[in-house]
């Protein structure tokens, strides 16, 4: 399956009944301000909800103008009705077969088992998959381990040496060493600032007051090594309200919303933009800890890439075509980007997968 728009759009979309999990879909739309969006969605041939609705401003907004629990398997997704654009009226009826990826994602979703697990049993399905592919495949250098010594002890002397609370989740990240390729977290005894970070890699550039105040106080917990150095920290004053993510794509001028006290805000940094993208969810509140560890999977674990790499080897069946969709069976935090373009006076429909790949990954 070659990597295009439309074959790299729904990795989030069905629920197994028998799963303790179920997948939501959630479909997120750009549209310009004015625009109007009317269609219905089905799964299966069977329609499961509609939308209509007008875009209060530019570009995509993280609250979706659709969200649905769906149906197990369906062997088709559909969207089809109106979409009104600079106030031409443009009829749509599209349709795409599905191929679930729950057999690579679903152990990172399995609600019943404790995070490290997940993490764990992911890293391990990888490794099979390398074993059964020999010099065809490769995925064994994710792993994740339990630290030596008393997390609570570690991070507590971390707090000590920092002069700042974390909140529980964090023991998370002092008990186990999660590493992802070349990219791993930090032992406790190795955070330290982003503005020490940032010293580390020769960035001594000051920076405008309320940038420097954020680098100075955050906590980098997790680096990025790939094209160019980067990291994931955390900043125990969390946002300001209204203040922009910095995500790209996320530029419709909503900014964030305070979270509850002492929750701080998680942020990735590049060290090729110097700007805090800022981990909110939906409703562009901060999202927590768990949520933060899994951005670092869905950024760094090879999620897109196993997928295309096990769909040419044949891990999910015998299926060929310009019109396979990817879906996620396990997800529940599911994400689709609705396009329209109507260049050449042509209407072009496009869903596009978002969890695992690019940027999208931080909404």
């Amino acid at each position: 399956m070659t990597r295009t728009p439309l074959i790299l759009a729904l990795l989030s979309l069905v629920a197994l009944m028998e799963s303790p999990l179920c997948a939501e879909n959630a479909i997120n739309v750009a549209l310009q301000k004015g625009d109007r969006l009317q269609a219905e969605v089905t799964f299966g041939g069977k329609k499961v909800g509609e939308i209509d609705k007008t875009s209060d401003h530019d570009g995509v907004d993280r609250v979706p103008f659709f969200t649905c629990e769906v149906p197990t398997n369906p062997d088709r997704i559909g969207l089809r009705g109106v979409v009104t654009i600079n106030g031409k009226d443009w009829p749509f009826d599209e349709s795409w077969r599905t191929v679930d990826m729950a057999k690579l994602t679903g152990s990172l979703h399995a609600k019943d088992k404790p995070l490290q697990e997940r993490i764990a049993d992911y890293c391990e399905m990888l490794k099979s998959m390398e074993a059964k592919h020999e010099d065809e495949f490769y995925g064994a250098d994710h792993s994740i381990d339990k630290r030596d010594g008393d997390a609570a002890a570690m991070l507590a002397a971390t707090e000590a040496r920092l002069g700042v609370k974390f909140p529980p989740a964090m023991k998370f990240l002092a008990e186990y060493n999660l590493e992802l390729g070349d990219s791993g977290s930090l032992p406790p005894n190795g955070w330290k600032t982003v503005e020490q970070v940032l010293r580390d890699w020769g960035d001594t550039v000051p920076f405008a007051k309320a940038k420097q105040e954020r680098f100075s106080r955050s906590i980098a917990v997790f680096l990025e090594i790939g094209d160019g150095p980067g990291l994931m920290a955390w900043d125990p004053m969390g946002v300001a309200p209204g203040e922009p993510s910095n995500v790209a794509g996320d530029d419709n001028g909503l900014g964030a919303i305070a979270g509850k006290p002492g929750e701080g805000v998680w942020f990735w940094l590049h060290q090729d933009e110097m700007e805090a993208e800022l981990l909110l969810d939906r409703n562009r509140r901060p999202r927590d800890t768990e949520s933060a560890v899994m951005s670092a999977i869905e950024r760094l674990g090879d999620v897109e890439v196993a997928m295309d790499d096990l769909f040419e080897l044949g891990e999910f069946g015998d299926i060929e075509g310009d019109d396979l969709i990817w879906v996620d069976s396990s997800n529940p935090r599911g994400m689709l980007l609705l396009f329209f373009d109507t260049q050449d006076e042509k209407l072009k429909v496009t869903l596009r997968y978002a969890r695992y790949a690019q940027f999208w990954n931080l909404w």
